[in-house]
């Protein structure tokens, strides 16, 4: 409770900023966050993986989505920020391939945001144990979440990893106090 204490009040700063409405979704998306944690705890090693998208990506989203469905390890719920707008072109065509998907939570936001917005609300409204973020024009080999997995048991509190030629690295650790 102290941690969802910590994040709303960082959360209010960042959004001070916002368009009033934007606001007001945005406060709605954090309460159903801090609900998800409490379904993150029953739901152990569930991988949410956040993809945003932006422009005529279609091609390579649907590749990217793929290569997360063919992950060997099952856990994992896929989250797509569409982040084109409600209305624009693009964004009536990404409904149109990808809410009727029932492994996919298709969630377009009101307007362009960028990247970063898009990969907060993606976080606000994951339910895993474990976020991964995939950028819409990247594919994944298929062990890749299995292997990441893995590492959180020995007690790490936060792993960084970078890709190069589909392998990854540890490139950074910090122990929890």
């Amino acid at each position: 409770l102290r941690s969802i204490q910590k994040a709303m009040i960082q959360y209010n700063k960042l959004i001070a900023a916002m368009p009033r409405t934007e606001i007001v979704l945005s406060k709605s998306i954090f309460s159903e966050r801090a609900e998800n944690t409490m379904e993150r705890k029953k739901m152990k090693k569930l991988v949410s993986v956040v993809i945003t998208t932006y422009g005529n990506r279609e091609k390579f989203l649907l590749e990217a989505i793929e290569s997360v469905k063919k992950q060997n390890y099952k856990e994992i719920e896929i989250l797509l920020i569409d982040d084109n707008g409600i209305g624009s072109e693009y964004q009536k065509r990404n409904e149109i391939l990808f809410l009727g998907d029932k492994k996919i939570s298709y969630i377009p936001n009101l307007s362009n945001l960028g990247v970063q917005y898009s990969r907060n609300i993606g976080i606000l409204m994951s339910k895993g144990e474990y976020i991964a973020f995939l950028d819409d024009d990247d594919i994944w080999e298929e062990e890749k979440i299995e292997k990441q997995v893995k590492y959180p048991e020995i007690k790490l509190e936060i792993i960084i990893t970078i890709h190069i030629n589909f392998d990854f690295i540890l490139i950074s650790s910090f122990v929890s106090s």
